[in-house]
């Protein structure tokens, strides 16, 4: 038990790192725990039986005393997705920002819907010895929020997902330096979004879409389909705005769509478009050139309304020679093929495809390089802690607070299942939680055992493995550490460990035999080869990352 004389702060990683989606993770504070964020995965797409994938919330089953909240960043499904499986276990105070508070109410309504709490983004809240704030963040989708938790060991502050600029919709975001300013003492502990931190730059402000998306309109006079994310309400209402002002109505079509745009309608942040927006079958009797398709499918999923149409007619509409698809997304990693597949059946049919390679109509909804950079330089924090990514996303922040100045032994690269306690004394990992994935068929209805996932994916599959290597050969602060990415490897988690362990074992006899760092990346790829072949699993792609933090860019 942590001694009230000698604060502490534990970060408990339940997801989020290592991989895209399932983050969580807990605060102890004292007696107290907050969790922040509840998010699912989605498994390959040739992974038999699994609809998503969850965290282990194990330990917060054990420790359901102590809990005090989870409090919610945004409401995008690898945020908010594991919440009505974690509420068929554990009931617990939910606090969600409004566009978040309606998404989850929908998830967990009835007897669970007691527990939760729309916040007041700039508020404070007390639980327990722990104070929270909620403080307006730029991301993707409305109501996007940082989290500030005032401990008796210091500050902890979590971005969030976050970029550069104002939002589309919704609460100005925080001004950075002028929030460093405001706090009463410095930032003990910096956790930060690592989504994109291997792509340099800065982020692109959502403003300069519009113009490129009215070219588009102008320039077309024939039916316009439009899919994007639906949860990008920013963009949607860019969408009816430039239909409007081209003379164009907009159907919606797609139930995840819809709902989340009557929500943002209730929420009133979709004001002025009550003629533009019509039923399908009032816009089947419009012309072709008077009217838009907004439609969900952007990233391929199979039963997606734009999927539908790329099979053939959805409710009496069709997608054929001469039409305009504008898909303002990103691809998520690991939907590649798909999308590239759906692209092709598109343009054999005819249709002209614009993505994000050919007019910009979409930038990214997270922070680059140079703005997580600057970000860590206005705070200063005593620990960093990179989240969101994986591995390679992870150690590529690792690098960029380095060059802004936090000490190595001060940056601190966690794993699911890390418990990390930061006190007067220093840093230490504790003994580790229980962690894992688990694999179910519907959000909280059926678990599928992990040992079937198992024999479903020991054969394997194509797709890519990246090999992160952290290697520091300075004599204070000795590394030879291995990391695993898999993007549409459908290995199973053990064989997963055993590739590490086989990593880990090769890289460290490698550096005790003298071979030079521009050698690993072949023989890294030889001996992964040599495990893959040994236990029958086919070969994907493998990719090699060499991580020097004390290497001068």
């Amino acid at each position: 038990m942590i001694k009230l004389d000698s604060p502490s702060i534990k970060i408990v990683i339940l997801g989020g790192l290592g991989e895209f989606g399932c983050n969580m993770m807990a605060i102890e504070s004292g007696e107290d725990i907050v969790v922040i964020d509840a998010g699912l995965g989605f498994p390959p797409e040739n992974t038999s039986g699994v609809e998503i994938i969850v965290p282990n919330i194990s330990y917060l089953k054990e420790n359901q005393k102590r809990l005090r909240a989870i409090l919610i960043t945004h409401g995008h499904e690898d945020h908010i997705g594991a919440l009505p499986y974690l509420f068929s276990q554990v009931q617990v105070p939910i606090y969600a920002p409004p566009f978040a508070y309606h998404l989850i109410k929908q998830k967990i309504k009835g007897k669970y819907e007691k527990w939760l709490n729309k916040i007041i983004i700039g508020d404070y809240y007390q639980l327990g010895d722990i104070k929270v704030e909620f403080f307006p963040v730029n991301h993707s989708t409305p109501d996007s929020t940082g989290i500030i938790l005032y401990t008796k060991a210091g500050i902890l502050l979590h971005t969030g997902d976050f970029k550069r600029g104002k939002p589309l919709i919704g609460t100005n975001s925080i001004n950075w330096k002028m929030l460093y300013e405001r706090l009463p003492s410095r930032v003990r502990v910096l956790c930060s979004d690592s989504t994109y931190s291997i792509v340099s730059g800065n982020s692109e402000p959502d403003q300069i879409v519009e113009p490129h998306l009215a070219d588009i309109v102008k320039k077309t006079r024939t039916k316009i389909f439009l899919s994007t994310f639906s949860s990008s309400i920013g963009r949607i209402k860019q969408a009816l705005k430039v239909a409007k002002d081209h003379g164009r109505q907009a159907s919606i079509l797609g139930d995840s769509m819809s709902k989340k745009i009557n929500i943002a309608r209730k929420l009133g942040y979709l004001p002025g478009f009550e003629n533009t927006v019509i039923s399908v079958d009032k816009l089947k009797s419009l012309p072709s050139h008077k009217f838009m398709l907004i439609v969900t499918g952007s990233q391929g999923e199979k039963n997606s309304v734009l999927m539908r149409l790329t099979r053939g007619k959805f409710k009496g509409i069709e997608i054929s020679s001469g039409d305009c698809l504008v898909l303002s997304s990103s691809i998520v990693p690991g939907n590649e093929l798909k999308v590239a597949e759906m692209i092709q059946k598109l343009s054999v049919k005819g249709v002209k495809v614009i993505d994000q390679t050919k007019a910009k109509i979409h930038v990214r909804g997270h922070a680059l390089k140079d703005d997580l950079k600057e970000l860590i330089k206005i705070f200063q924090p005593e620990y960093f802690i990179p989240i969101h990514g994986q591995y390679e996303h992870l150690l590529e922040h690792l690098l960029i607070a380095k060059e802004a100045g936090i000490s190595r032994k001060n940056i601190c690269i966690l794993e699911r299942g890390n418990v990390l306690q930061i006190s007067s004394k220093g840093s230490e990992l504790m003994s580790p939680v229980p962690s894992g994935l688990v694999f179910l068929k519907g959000t909280a209805r059926h678990i599928i055992d992990s040992s079937v996932i198992d024999d479903i994916n020991d054969v394997g599959g194509n797709g890519v493995l990246t090999i992160s290597l952290l290697i520091n050969l300075s004599n204070e602060n000795r590394e030879l550490k291995c990391f695993v990415d898999q993007v549409e490897f459908t290995a199973s988690q053990d064989v997963l460990k055993n590739i590490k362990d086989y990593t880990q074992e090769t890289l460290e006899t490698a550096v005790a035999d003298g071979i030079k760092l521009d050698r690993l990346d072949s023989l890294m790829i030889q001996r992964v080869d040599q495990y893959l072949t040994m236990k029958n699993i086919l070969r994907p792609m493998i990719r090699i990352n060499i991580i020097n933090p004390n290497k001068t860019k």
